[in-house]
Formats: structure tokens, sequence, C-alpha cells
């Protein structure tokens, strides 16, 4: 079956529960899990559709005899059942509607971003460094990866050439440089465009002293609302981390891209893919973007 037409079929069912189930309660706990089980069964993504589902369970159409406080609502005389009932089908029909509209018109406009493209991106962070070790921000700056690091890289080695990836990118930062080595791409292309985040003044501080010194400057900063002196924002390196790695999938469409990265931008673009997530859904079931982190 189609999916859009599974998703308008299961949004007016849940809909116009309404006229049944008064209860929120008793909808969710009924309707919920159901839908979940049709998603799995289906193959589909049961987290969009349950949420489109859920999107209907704010309404409430009153009809008798459904509880007590509706015999004391219909005895105002204000209107009759029948008036409810003509109310409550058009309001279902054009809350169903709505929400069909936007569940389906957002991944459509989605494709626009990245029509045509079947492809896999996988995303490898460089392993342990020295500074990674002794919890130092190094952003910008270098150090080289450690014992342990080199053998993280060795063991996923032979991973990655199951995926044998046709394009290889990478941060031009030692780090990612001397593991695209040791992963048999040391002819990569380094793009500057793809370092960690510039951590400015707080390059080579230790997290354990900022927590310590200027808790809350650090907390501020983890969550993307504060920039140390000479620093680069979240915002801006979200926007360049998008910008960069999507020009990439633009311009290979049909091949799939390794990227050498660091663990910042790779949060990045997972945050950014839980959009992507459902328009690539779309694009092709059985090839969703990949993380190999």
């Amino acid at each position: 079956m189609n999916i859009y037409l599974v998703y308008i079929i299961v949004i007016f069912i849940c809909m116009y529960s309404h006229l049944i189930f008064t209860s929120k309660t008793v909808k969710t706990t009924i309707l919920i899990p159901a839908i979940i089980a049709l998603a799995k069964t289906m193959g589909m993504d049961p987290v969009t559709l349950a949420l489109a589902a859920s999107f209907t369970l704010t309404y409430t159409i009153t009809l008798p005899p459904h509880s007590k406080v509706n015999t004391i609502y219909f005895a105002t005389g204000y209107f009759s059942v029948m008036d409810q009932m003509k109310y409550g089908l058009i309001t279902c029909f054009i809350g169903a509607t709505l929400i069909c509209i936007y569940f389906h018109l957002v991944p459509i406009i989605g494709l626009w971003i990245v029509k045509g493209i079947k492809m896999r991106l996988i995303l490898l962070r460089h392993g342990e460094t020295e500074w990674n070790k002794s919890f130092r921000l190094q952003g910008h700056a270098n150090s080289s990866l450690s014992e342990r690091g080199i053998a993280q890289v060795k063991a996923i080695k032979p991973i990655l050439a199951q995926f044998k990836p046709q394009i290889i990118v990478a941060s031009d930062l030692g780090r990612v440089r001397q593991t695209a080595k040791i992963v048999g791409y040391k002819n990569a292309h380094f793009d500057a465009h793809l370092r960690e985040l510039n951590m400015g003044d707080w390059t080579g501080k230790s997290k354990i002293d900022l927590l310590k010194e200027q808790p809350e400057y650090y907390k501020a900063w983890r969550a993307g609302e504060f920039t140390p002196d000479n620093g680069e924002s979240w915002q801006d390196f979200c926007l360049r981390i998008k910008t960069t790695l999507l020009s990439y999938i633009k311009k290979y469409p049909n091949q799939d891209i390794l990227a050498i990265v660091h663990s910042g931008v790779i949060r990045v673009f997972a945050m950014f893919s839980l959009v992507l997530r459902q328009i690539n859904y779309y694009l092709s079931p059985q090839r969703h973007l990949q993380y190999l982190m």
C-alpha cells in the first residue's frame, strides 16, 4: 500500500475516533501502540506515523452518552446533538486534512533539496588523540593520535573496506590526516570547511579546569549559547558544516561518500539529518543515510 495512503487513513481514523472515545488517555493507550505496530509491519518509520496520529488527540467532539458532563452540556438547550454532530464531522475533516497536508507537504518540499539523490554518506570520526585523553579542547589546533586511537582506526579499516566508498573527503587537520592515512585514504580530498568548531581562546584548555573556573560559561558554550573570544559560534559552525556536506551530496548524488571528520561535525549533521530522515525515506526506503561514528 502507498505510504501516503497509510498516513491519510491512520490520521482520519484517529481523528474520527473522537466520536467513539471521549477520553484522550483511552485513545492514546489503544491507538498509538497499534499505529507503531502497523508502521513496523509495513516497514515505515513508526515515529513519524505515530507523531502524525498524536496531533489528532487534541480534538474533542462530545456526543452523548459518553459521560455525565455531556448530559449537562446538551441540557443547556443552546444547540442540539445534531448540531454537534455536524460540527464534529466538519472540524474532524478539516483537522485531519490539515495534518495530512503538513506531514506530506514538508517531506515533498524537502525533496527539492536532495532530488534524485541515491547514495550513502558515511561519517567517521578520527581516532582518540593525546589531547582527548587529557580532556583538552582541540578545535582547530592539533594533537596526534594516541596508541588507543591508532588501534581504533586500524580496527575499523576492514569495516570501511566493506562499504567501498567512491568519494573520500576529510578535514585538513592533522589528526584526521593521520586517521585517513591509516585507513588507506591518504589521498582523500582534505577540506578546511570540515574542520572542528573553532574554540578560540579556549583552544588547548582543560575541560575540567573550565568546569571549575567558569562553570556557567562552559555550560552555556556546550548549549550553543556562548562563544569564547576569537572563537566560532555554534550557529556559524552548524551552517558551515551543513553547507559543506550538502555540497558534496549534491555534487556526487549517486556515489557513496566517506567523510573523515570530527565529533562536532558528526553531531551537527546528525541533528540536521533528523529533518532529512523522512525525506530520505520517500527517496529510497532501502538506502537511508548511514552514519558510522
